[in-house]
């Protein structure tokens, strides 16, 4: 008997017991929980307090929350100009 690496079978299954789908969820979840460390991380790095100034008033509020309601107004003004220039133009046939 030769002793060497264990060989693959051809079944979808490792040596060490776990098939193609388990896999690819243990990615997955590792990928997740790096997310979620790096996610934990920047609002830890952004908690502090800053002034913000408009036009009539000026508040004060978390970093954080002043990038978040950023993404959400930039994300809700992309989606309106997408559906004005598809209501203006139509959509094409291809």
């Amino acid at each position: 008997m030769a002793s060497g690496p264990p060989e693959h079978r051809g079944d979808g299954q490792d040596p060490g017991g776990l098939d193609d789908r388990q896999r690819k969820q243990l990615v997955t979840l590792g990928l997740l929980v790096v997310v979620a460390i790096l996610v934990l991380a920047f609002i830890l790095e952004n908690r502090k307090r800053v002034e913000v100034s408009f036009v009539v008033f000026t508040a004060r509020t978390s970093l954080i929350w002043l990038i978040i309601l950023s993404l959400v107004a930039g994300a809700v003004a992309g989606l309106l100009v997408e559906r004005m220039v598809r209501r203006r133009f139509g959509r094409k046939e291809r």
